[in-house]
């Protein structure tokens, strides 16, 4: 399977687990904004409540290989959290999510998401290679790289 993933991603790709509607996602998403957790307190949560987020679809494509070309939007860019990392281990685990509902007051109807979610962390994502073809860093490396060899003394503002 060939999978291009770029930031903002997730934003388009809503698919609630079993047991949970979209109504109920909705509702939890609000519950989360407003609850002032940061954003990745709220993509935790967010990784565990869905069947493709936090590597979900990479395990619905078991036992094929998935090629995962990846334009980052995130720093570091880590795969396991651009567009919810779709093809990538959960950033964190549902214990550590569960642990966010809790920390910011989320009710118990929502924290019931999460039951029976622990399953399948430890998977093995052998079958998957995780590429990042694009981002801010690749981006600002070639050009100070290219800068450099052209004998111009490159300075950068923020270390990547």
């Amino acid at each position: 399977m060939l999978v291009l993933v770029s930031g903002g991603g997730s934003a388009l790709v809503c698919a609630p687990p079993d047991g949970v509607t979209l109504a109920d996602k909705i509702a939890l998403n609000d519950a989360l904004i407003r609850s002032g957790a940061d954003i990745r307190a709220v993509n935790a949560v967010r990784q565990h409540v869905s069947r493709l987020k936090g590597g979900g679809l990479a395990r619905l494509a078991r036992p094929a290989r998935v090629l995962s070309l990846i334009v980052s939007d995130v720093p570091d860019d880590d795969v396991r959290i651009v567009a919810s990392g779709p093809t990538a281990p959960a950033a964190a685990t549902a214990a550590e999510a569960a642990e966010v509902m809790d920390r910011h007051g989320i009710g118990r109807r929502f924290r019931e998401m999460l039951r029976g979610r622990g399953a399948g962390e430890a998977d093995a994502f052998d079958h998957v290679e995780n590429v990042v073809i694009g981002s801010n860093r690749l981006s600002v490396d070639e050009i100070a790289a290219s800068a450099a060899r052209q004998g111009v003394r490159v300075v950068r503002a923020h270390d990547w």
